[in-house]
């Protein structure tokens, strides 16, 4: 299977929940096929990476660094 792109999953999140915002981090889980608590780390990710590094992930098509930035990766380059 190849990697997923977790900036381009944060984007499609983002996008969704500004399109549609009376939806809860619960009824967009159920739309948007993804577990609740993942909705709420890949907003954070959309909201608080800086644009430059978000835009460069979501071009990306390197199967090793697709792999490197998963979900607990990006959530740790916030916090630092």
């Amino acid at each position: 299977d190849p990697p997923i792109n977790v900036i381009r999953e944060a984007l499609r999140v983002k996008d969704f929940m500004t399109a549609h915002p009376d939806e809860t981090c619960l009824s967009a889980a159920a739309k948007l096929n993804l577990p609740r608590k993942r909705i709420s780390k890949l907003l954070t990710i959309a909201n608080n990476l800086p644009p430059n590094l978000i835009t460069e992930l979501n071009n990306c098509n390197d199967p090793k660094t697709l792999r490197q930035m998963h979900v607990k990766h990006l959530l740790g380059l916030i916090k630092s």
